[in-house]
């Protein structure tokens, strides 16, 4: 998840600072380095910024790819039978 420093950080959409009391929203970073969005994933926004963002659907629908990308992966097939589902994948079942 992005790390959004309040006070510091930056809006990937408008450029204005993310401010103490403003909603925020941060999105994960994505493996796929090529994509046209990848510049805006592992970055925060102001809430309502992403909300009327016309990018936004793509972004959320890239997320739920790479999630079930990793989700297929052996890795993640051999930790889970070991260890259990995390609680951040559980909520999309």
């Amino acid at each position: 998840m992005a790390l959004i420093f309040l006070g510091q950080s930056t809006c990937a959409l408008c450029g204005q600072l993310l401010m103490p009391g403003e909603q925020v929203k941060g999105l994960p970073a994505i493996s796929n380095t090529i994509h046209p969005l990848y510049k805006y994933f592992d970055c925060g926004f102001h809430l309502q910024c992403f909300q009327n963002w016309d990018k936004k659907e793509e972004a959320l629908n890239l997320i739920k790819e790479e999630k079930q990308k990793f989700k297929n992966s052996e890795y993640f097939k051999e930790m889970a039978a070991k260890y259990g589902i995390p609680k951040w994948l559980e909520e999309d079942d």
